[in-house]
């Protein structure tokens, strides 16, 4: 089968580009031939043992953020259009907004979309933008939608990666979707000893969304009767690493918070494994496959509702669920586990078998795989 695989663009590995780089692994691996059209390709972070071709369809400053990227789509459409024609594969799949919008009619083969986080495009969820930007944003996407909406049409099938994200998609595009939970590598995510944890506070802060702020605007309250814990920061750079740690000075927390910068894969599961708890506050959130890693590594999470983590995290059994502004909870749930850190032992347990049981990424990309073959079927 061959198959070309539509990302935004592959320069980290993280969020929708991990899910489409370990489908592509996986599809290559069961020897598919597979070709990841993006916007820009790093070639030093992106290569595989796995036979894989790259085809670029921009460059590495034509991104959605980027005026330029608005300018180019009709070019950008165009390439895959001719990469489509040159290679003529069995089925090509469409990876998260905005490659819906570079979806053409291909004729006989079968399109499928598997939008991730389309929910960006209705919801109010900008917490990284500037306010003009989000003004402009809010602006800009009325029209967005009206486009978007009509390149649906060349879908022949949609995959959901939550229920939550299926709901919305059946409300604004009358489509029922197939919903394909995301999964994560067991064999890579897991505990080095299911039996030790330190008493840390895991966080992820490779982007604004991620909400770092409101963790420490109210742990400070919990450093100032105890201090008997440590806050461990990954993936913070630039401007917002700047903003973490200026409020680390000014809340005076500086000696138990430490930062850790962008970290390899192999050191954030040993990061994982140690912690007492992750926790990430990102609103409205569509699946999250930090949530399974870290679950998979035997480490309970605290993360907001509503959204996709409600199908994922099992409250009071695997980690915790607040609403997004709750601090009260938010700092109840960390106490807990700070008085009882053999708890926090078992809910990485129970999270642990949950993940193998329903999140297992071989299983779910096989079940992607076999929607694949079903929709050339039906094509042909």
């Amino acid at each position: 089968m061959k198959v070309i695989v539509v990302l935004p663009y592959l320069t980290s590995l993280g969020g929708a580009t991990r899910y489409g780089w370990e489908l592509s692994e996986y599809l290559a691996r069961q020897g598919d031939n597979v070709i990841i059209a993006s916007l820009h390709t790093d070639k030093n972070i992106f290569h595989s043992k796995e036979s894989i071709q790259f085809a670029d369809l921009a460059d590495e400053v034509s991104f959605p953020q980027s005026v330029k990227y608005w300018l180019s789509l009709g070019k950008i459409r165009k390439r895959l259009s001719h990469l489509v024609k040159d290679e003529r594969p069995d089925v090509i799949i469409f990876i998260n907004f905005p490659t819906s919008m570079w979806a053409s009619d291909y004729g006989n083969i079968p399109v499928i979309f598997c939008p991730l986080d389309i929910q960006l495009l209705y919801s109010s969820r900008a917490d990284h933008l500037s306010l003009g930007k989000y003004w402009l944003w809010r602006i800009l996407r009325i029209i967005i939608r009206i486009y978007e909406k009509k390149k649906w049409q060349h879908c022949n099938e949609v995959i959901a990666i939550s229920k939550f994200t299926a709901k919305h998609i059946s409300k604004v595009y009358k489509i029922n979707p197939t919903v394909i939970y995301c999964g994560t590598d067991t064999k890579f995510f897991i505990p080095n000893d299911l039996l030790s944890k330190e008493k840390v506070i895991l966080l992820m802060a490779d982007h604004k969304t991620r909400r770092v702020e409101f963790f420490l605007t109210n742990i400070r309250k919990i450093y100032q009767k105890r201090k008997d814990f440590e806050i461990w920061i990954v993936g913070s750079k630039g401007d917002y690493h700047k903003k973490l740690t200026d409020l680390v000075t000014r809340y005076d927390i500086d000696e138990c918070v430490k930062f850790f910068g962008r970290v390899s894969n192999s050191k954030l599961v040993s990061l994982y494994s140690k912690s007492l708890v992750f926790v990430h506050l990102q609103k409205i959130h569509p699946f999250g496959l930090v949530f399974i890693e870290a679950m998979s590594c035997g480490t309970p999470v605290i993360a907001c509702k509503p959204g996709a983590t409600e199908e994922i995290i099992q409250h009071g059994e695997t980690g915790f669920l607040i609403h997004e502004n709750d601090s009260n909870s938010l700092i109840n749930c960390v106490e807990k586990l700070l008085d009882d850190p053999g708890s926090s032992i078992i809910m990485g347990q129970k999270g642990r078998l949950r993940v193998e049981k329903f999140f297992e990424n071989s299983t779910q990309y096989k079940k992607i795989r076999n929607r694949m073959i079903e929709c050339i079927n039906k094509k042909s």
